[in-house]
C-alpha cells in the first residue's frame, strides 16, 4: 500500500479534471449554464471533505521515478 495527499494530487491534475468534469456535464447536461470554475471550486472543496488528506491505495496505482 502506498500514500497519496488528495488535494496536492487534485491540484497536479486540476487542468485535466476540470476538462474531464466539463466534457461530463455537457454531455449529462447540454443545456446547462453552469460556471465550470464555480463548480470545481464546489467540487474541490467535496473533495477534500470526503476524503482523508492522506489515502491509503494499492502500490500498483503508484510508480515512483
Amino acid at each position: 500500500m502506498a500514500r497519496i495527499n488528495v488535494e496536492k494530487v487534485v491540484d497536479k491534475l486540476a487542468d485535466e479534471l476540470k476538462a474531464s468534469l466539463k466534457s461530463a456535464v455537457n454531455t449529462v447536461a447540454p443545456d446547462n449554464n453552469i460556471d465550470i470554475h464555480s463548480l470545481w471550486k464546489e467540487f474541490k472543496k467535496q473533495v477534500t471533505r470526503n476524503c482523508k488528506q492522506w489515502e491509503q491505495v494499492e502500490s500498483t496505482a503508484v510508480d515512483t521515478d
